[in-house]
Formats: structure tokens, sequence, C-alpha cells
């Protein structure tokens, strides 16, 4: 009788840990890992990686009940995670059931999506050929383009025949790295049974990437807001767009995201008191780590350079003398400067090695910036219209780095926050080339700061629409036949991708009478000295 009475009570606590939330976890999971699987079987990575340049629409012929298909699923997906967030985020306190599976089954999602082909963007073939060419050739990326190695095997695979890297030179030493490992050396015999081993190892390299960004997210909150580490690290690690293109098209985006999180996490405060009426004795060294795990950063893509600013001038902000902050400014650029010189050493080849960073200025697509500038070409030359839409591009940009720079040094301790308004900005009014793992760096500051349930909101639908574009241009553009590169189709893919997005955002800035909880117990502000 004793026992018996004595178990019941063990059963009672357990059956109330495994409750609604557990559930509820455990059905959308299994919901994500039956659309993934579903992906898998319809894209397999092992029965397309041989078909050079396959994307959506040619796998599929553009068939409409696929598109139809795709279209459900991605919105089951994002319907999934919103239900998932609002349930985390409704919980005073999760339980162990729910927190290992909020972190079990991600890794479930990555074993599946390493076998799904890159059926939305091939990018991961420019990758690999890129390492081959500098593993198995050892060619400067900079200044050789796949062409010039057109007797390889597996040039068909490359999408940018005529173009040297699109990346940063340490992204190409990552690659080396990975091409290496995939078994490419000097003494190699060019060979197409390399290409399976090259297309797993990247997607590793993603993968890695991916998981790492999850580690940072949850060692920053734990600086910034502990009690919602669990709700941050939920919306990085569910994500559908981060999941897909960071693992199943194996973009680089994740390691560029890991830079920028970590540039935050060092600027996190570090009291352990709930108020702040001084400046932490650690800030300085925050600075100078801040700037150069941007700099890192911007050697992978060099977008992250564009945020340097506002890291600088919060970490200024919060030094209480001018000595500190020009001694900050003299080593941090010396240091940043290092870095970058090393890093180009080796692929140095006169100023031709920065040709990459202008071409990026000829890209149009997605935007309202590429609707303008395909109109432009209906009255003034191409050359010209691409020259004057790039110039806006770069003036608006400018205007909004100062802005955002400013208010870094109005409010340091919002660096975050800062970060991501430049980025909106950037993706929503300067950038002339939209793809949508670009969504992966919102994601990555979002996951930061998870009391912004507004912002949640506005870049979750932004991620939806981003890749609901995927099933515009395989499945709507074939059936209006238009031109891809003509300014009507541009200007309305903007309209699906933005216009959704742009209306949740605005929805916040107008209703600001909607409480939204600030992280706890560490308050987002710091008293700094003038």
């Amino acid at each position: 009788m004793h026992t018996s009475q004595s178990v019941a009570p063990q059963q009672t606590s357990l059956s109330r840990q495994l409750d609604y939330p557990f559930f509820t976890f455990v059905l959308i999971g299994s919901a994500f890992l039956l659309i993934y699987i579903a992906a898998w079987s319809r894209f397999p990575l092992l029965g397309f990686y041989t078909h050079p340049i396959q994307n959506l629409d040619k796998i599929t012929d553009s068939d409409i009940a696929t598109g139809f298909m795709i279209t459900g699923s991605l919105t089951l997906l994002f319907a999934g995670y919103a239900l998932g967030a609002m349930v985390l985020y409704s919980l005073p306190r999760r339980n162990i059931f729910v927190c290992c599976t909020i972190l079990v089954l991600p890794c479930a999602f990555v074993g599946v999506l390493l076998f799904v082909h890159p059926s939305t963007s091939i990018d991961v073939y420019d990758y690999l050929f890129r390492g081959r060419m500098l593993a198995s050739y050892e060619a400067n990326t900079f200044v050789q383009v796949p062409r010039d190695f057109e007797e390889d095997p597996l040039f068909k695979y490359v999408a940018w025949r005529g173009a040297v890297t699109a990346y940063g030179p340490l992204w190409e030493r990552m690659s080396w790295v990975t091409a290496r490992l995939a078994g490419e050396a000097p003494t190699n015999s060019a060979s197409a049974t390399a290409l399976l081993p090259l297309l797993f190892a990247y997607k590793i390299l993603a993968a890695l990437g991916f998981l790492l960004c999850g580690v940072a997210i949850w060692g920053a909150l734990g600086l910034i807001s502990p009690s919602q580490r669990w709700f941050g690290i939920y919306l990085w690690l569910w994500n559908p767009l981060v999941l897909w293109e960071s693992v199943a098209a194996a973009h680089n985006d994740a390691w560029m995201a890991l830079a920028i999180i970590v540039a935050v996490w060092t600027l996190a405060p570090r009291h352990k008191s709930s108020t702040y009426d001084r400046v932490s004795p650690s800030i300085p060294a925050a600075g100078l780590l801040s700037l150069q795990a941007l700099t890192l950063g911007g050697l992978i893509k060099y977008l992250t350079w564009f945020l340097g600013p506002l890291a600088l001038a919060a970490s200024l902000r919060r030094l209480p003398t001018w000595r500190l902050r020009w001694r900050l400014v003299l080593l941090g650029g010396v240091i940043c400067s290092a870095f970058v010189v090393v890093a180009y050493a080796q692929f140095w080849s006169g100023w031709d090695t920065f040709r990459n960073i202008g071409a990026r200025g000829n890209l149009f697509t997605a935007s309202w910036l590429a609707s303008f500038q395909t109109y432009l070409e209906t009255r003034i030359d191409e050359d010209y219209s691409k020259q004057l839409a790039s110039l806006i591009g770069a003036a608006l940009l400018a205007l909004g780095m100062l802005w955002a720079t400013w208010r870094s040094w109005q409010a340091p301790m919002k660096i975050a926050e800062h970060m991501l308004w430049l980025l909106l900005w950037f993706l929503f009014v300067c950038n002339p080339w939209f793809q949508p793992w670009y969504l992966i760096w919102l994601v990555a500051l979002v996951a930061l700061q998870p009391w912004r349930t507004q912002m949640l909101w506005g870049v979750g639908t932004f991620c939806l629409t981003a890749m609901l574009s995927y099933s515009a241009v395989a499945f709507l553009l074939p059936i209006l036949d238009w031109e891809r590169s003509g300014w009507v189709w541009n200007g309305l893919i903007s309209l699906i991708i933005y216009l959704p997005p742009l209306f949740v955002l605005s929805w916040g800035f107008w209703n600001k009478g909607v409480s939204q909880p600030q992280p706890s117990p560490r308050p987002p502000h710091i008293v700094v000295p003038r």
C-alpha cells in the first residue's frame, strides 16, 4: 500500500511535465520532419547531384501541382514555426522535455536536409569548384575564373563561369580547407568522382556554421536576457528558411551571421546586478573583440563591414574619456588592418584583387532598384542605367549607415537593435540584388532580441515571402510568360517579397501602445559618462 502511494505522485509529476507544450512541440517537430523527408524524397541529392545546373523550375518542369504542394508546405512550416514560438513564449518556465525537444529535433532536421538536393540555388557548386581551383590547381580565385579551367570535368556544374569569387579571403581559405578535407590536393588528377565528397563537405561546413550560431546565440542571451535563452535558440534552430538555406542549399551566410552574433555578444553587459550605473572595465576589450569579429565576418562576406561603424560608435560611447576612445580607435585600426593584410596576402595581385567588389554593382534582381533600373533601360543606355541605380542604392545605404551609427552612439546598449535596423534598411531600400538567404542575417539578430514580438512577426513574415519567391519564379513566371529581367516582373516579385513584411512592421510602428516585454533581469540601457 505504501509503495502504490509513493508511485502515484511520481506518475502525476511526470504527467504534468509531459503536458500540452511538450506534445505541441513534438507534433510540430514531427510535421517539420515529415515535410523535410518529403523534400528529400522529391529532391534527393543522390538522384540529382550529377545533373548540371538544375534549379527548381527545371527539376519540376514548372508543374503547377508541384508548385501548389511546395507553396502549401512552406506555409505549413512557417505556421508551425509561429505556433511553436507562441507556445514557448507563453510558458512561465520550460521543463526538461520541452528543452530537449527544442535541441534534439533540429539535429534530425539537419540530418535529413544534408541529403536534399539544393534545388532552389546551385551556389554550392560554385563554392566547391572554386575550392577545387584553390586546392587542386593552386589558382587565385580573386583574379582567375572557372572558365580558365573549362577542361575540368566539374566545370559543367558551375553557373558563374566568368566571374571571380564574390566573397572575402577568409572564406576562400575556409573553402581551401574544406576542399582539402574532401580529398582535393595539387597532386590529384582532375576527376568527376570528386563531386559527391565535395558536395557533402560544403554541406557539412554550412551545417557547422548553423550549429555554431546556435551556440553563440545561447551564450549571448546568457548575458543579454538569460530568461529568454530557450526562446531565442528556438527562433534560430527551428526557422525553416535558416534550415533550408544553411543546410539544404549550403549557403555560407551562417558564417557571416556567426561573426555578427559574436560582435553583439562581446558588447553585451557583464554586470551581475540588475542596475547599471557605471561602465564595465571589460568594455574596452569588448569593443576591440567586437571590431575584430566584424572584420573577420567582412573577410567572409563584405557586407559585414557596414556594421563596423555601429559597433565602433557603441564601443566609444561607453568609454569614460577621449584618451581611452582614441586608444581603442588606434589599437582597433591596427589589429583589424593587420587581419585584412594577412588575409589578402596570399591572394594579392594588385588592385585587380578587389574587382569582385565593383562587379557586384552590375547585378539587379527582385528589388525596387532592379525594377527601376530595367525601366530606365527603355529610356537610356543600359550601362548608364545600372550606374545610376547603383549610385542611388549606395547613397541610400550611406545615409542609413550614418543614421544607425548616430543611434548607436546615443543608445550603445541597443547595438543589436541598430544592426537589425540597418540590415532591414539595406534589404528593403538599398539592395539591388535580393536573395532569400540574406534573411539569415536578420534571423540571427532577431534571435538575440526575442522580446521584440512585433519584429519577430515582421521578420518571420519576411522569411515566408522570401521563400515563396522561389515558387513565384519557378511556377508563376512561366504562367505569366513575362520577361524575368523586365521591370514589370521585378516590380511584381518585389511586391510579393516586401509588401507583407513591410505591412507587419508598419503595423507595429503605428501601434506603439501595445506593450512589449523587455529582457529580464537585465535592462537594455546603461548609464554612461559623457
